[in-house]
């Protein structure tokens, strides 16, 4: 970086060169003295080191450059690195920061008006109109129209989800184009949004036209991606709590009826008992019976346990159907709202979904004889089919709960939702990528496919070189057992045993530790082992001719490394 006229380097820098030089670093007062001086050591500075000099053309070549950059990002300080780095590539001299400063906030003016130009250009006068009265206060409220759209959904409930399809349907109705927030990132897109939905509805009628109607087209397409998620959470909530509150009824209701089921219990046994010992003794079984309790009695006890007793098929799901009511409410409007798309193994569900739709517009009491059933659970089946009949009502609730779970898991995703929207759409286009690959503009640091990745030869990478230098260290430090063993077992003295053992174990070492340069083998001898900051890091011997440089931890092929560096077999 170039220094200003009436700038000075720092302290550290000055001593460094005067120590160099040989020289006091007072000097420097002296030698910035004459201007001059300092301009021709810089031409004959950049001459010999093969830079530019930084002018006005530059300035203006980058300037435009970064506009690019500058759609995607507004950190102050990524951008002025993103520019020292372009001009490092370019062999130009930095300019002073205030320069560098000026040309990051050109950059980013540029960039704003051209992300205001990009959301207010596929918009008609008509739906400037219509934004503009956005801001105007809503009849029958006290409060204007934007403010009524970014109502919060408030607790559970058929209303609340009626309320806010009515505000996703009123933001659907100016018909502003679907991709066209598409067209910015969407970093800068929410940053608007946020920006817009802290700033009174006063203020933003003082913006310029351009301004405003691209800050409320952010906000709508951040507030329909956030109605549309609050929608299906309500769904959620609304679903789960038919399912909650129809299993307490049950429980309660077993709870509720125990006493009773315990009376008629004890009662029946005490009948069963009754007629077992008639038959044993040879009497009459009614006899028995009158003699435990009247007739009258006896009859009416039956008939109680007739009411306490369910049906086989009574289960906690049967109570569900109560909550058909509020179902019918908000389905449809729902239904017809939400866009829904879903992988394969969703066909069925989807095509349920169309038919209660079907259903729905044409107002038909019945459900067609072939409608899909497919998506049915088993646990589901006797409720939603008994006896081989569908029912309505229960058929619109499994629909409408298997269509909650597949949202949740991803099965299915939501048109215009941030949440539930499909995975490909957090991946560039297709067209995009091709390009960028193309143009090598990708960013990544190993190639872009799998075909050009050397695969022929002994090609190791780099973590498992050097794991297996490591594995192959601690074997020649640790011999395993079997080289101990002796081929002439006999007896013998204790000091011929252990020198025995210690010149097997050595020439098994040094079999295995044969000179090589294959990563999978370490050619070292216990003996003569130097230390590690003195040995090779591709070879581990002592005596390789570039034991001592500082090499990096090589790349790519491990052959080609060995090659390159001196090191063969």
């Amino acid at each position: 970086m170039a220094l200003g006229v009436d700038e000075t380097p720092p302290p550290t820098l000055t001593d460094i060169v005067a120590a160099q030089l040989k020289g006091s670093p007072t000097l420097w007062d002296a030698y910035a003295r004459r201007d001059q001086t300092r301009r021709e050591h810089q031409q004959e500075l950049v001459r010999w080191l093969g830079l530019l000099l930084f002018t006005r053309e530059h300035y203006k070549e980058l300037a435009h450059w970064l506009v690019t950059t500058a759609t995607q990002a507004t950190q102050g300080t990524l951008l002025a690195r993103t520019v020292v780095d372009e001009l490092s590539r370019r062999r130009i001299v930095v300019p002073p920061v205030r320069v560098i400063e000026l040309l990051v906030a050109t950059a980013s003016t540029r960039a704003q008006r051209e992300i205001y130009r990009l959301l207010t250009a596929p918009l008609s006068s008509e739906q400037r109109q219509t934004l503009d009265a956005l801001l105007e206060q809503r009849p029958g409220t006290p409060y204007s129209t934007l403010a009524w759209l970014r109502t919060p959904p408030g607790a559970p409930s058929a209303r609340g989800i009626l309320a806010h399809i009515e505000r996703l349907r009123a933001i659907r109705a100016l018909g502003l184009p679907a991709d066209i927030g598409r067209s910015v990132h969407q970093n800068r897109l929410l940053r608007i949004a946020r920006e817009a939905a802290q700033t009174a509805v006063t203020d933003l009628r003082e913006y310029q036209r351009t301004r405003r109607h691209a800050t409320l087209v952010a906000l709508l397409v951040e507030t329909a991606a956030t109605l549309t998620d609050e929608i299906v959470d309500l769904l959620d909530r609304m679903i789960g709590s038919f399912f909650a509150k129809a299993k307490h009824a049950y429980e309660r209701s077993l709870a509720e009826s125990g006493d009773s089921i315990q009376e008629k219990v004890r009662l029946f046994a005490q009948v069963g008992t009754a007629l077992i010992e008639a038959k044993a003794q040879g009497q009459d079984a009614f006899a028995a019976i009158e003699a435990l309790m009247p007739w009258e009695v006896f009859a009416q006890s039956v008939e109680d346990a007739q009411k306490l007793a369910h049906d086989a098929s009574f289960d906690q799901l049967t109570l569900v159907g109560h909550h058909k009511g509020q179902l019918r409410r908000y389905a449809p409007a729902f239904l017809e709202t939400l866009k829904c798309h879903g992988a394969p193994v969703t066909k069925p569900l989807l095509e349920a979904i169309e038919v209660l739709k079907g259903v729905n517009a044409s107002g038909a009491r019945r459900l067609p004889e072939d409608a899909p059933t497919a998506f049915v659970r088993w646990r589901g089946a006797p409720v939603v089919m008994p006896d081989g009949a569908i029912d309505r009502k229960f058929y619109a609730l499994c629909a409408m709960s298997e269509l909650k779970n597949a949202l949740r898991s991803g099965d299915i995703w939501a048109v215009g939702s941030r949440q539930f929207r499909e995975f490909d759409e957090y991946l560039l286009s297709r067209d995009d990528y091709a390009q960028r690959v193309r143009e090598s503009r990708l960013g990544l640091k190993f190639p872009y496919s799998a075909g050009s990745i050397s695969m022929s030869g002994s090609p190791r990478p780099d973590f498992l070189y050097l794991r297996r230098l490591r594995v192959g260290r601690d074997a020649v430090r640790r011999p395993r057992s079997g080289c101990r063993r002796r081929r002439n077992p006999g007896p013998r003295s204790r000091h011929s045993s252990a020198s025995a053992r210690s010149s097997t174990s050595t020439q098994a070492m040094r079999a295995r530790a044969a000179p090589s340069c294959e990563p999978w083998r370490v050619p070292i001898r216990v003996k003569d082992r130097a230390p590690a900051s003195e040995r090779c890091p591709l070879t581990a011997k002592s005596d390789c001719p570039h034991q001592r440089r500082l090499l990096p931890i090589p790349t790519g092929d491990i052959v080609a490394s060995q090659a390159r560096l001196g090191c063969t077999p």
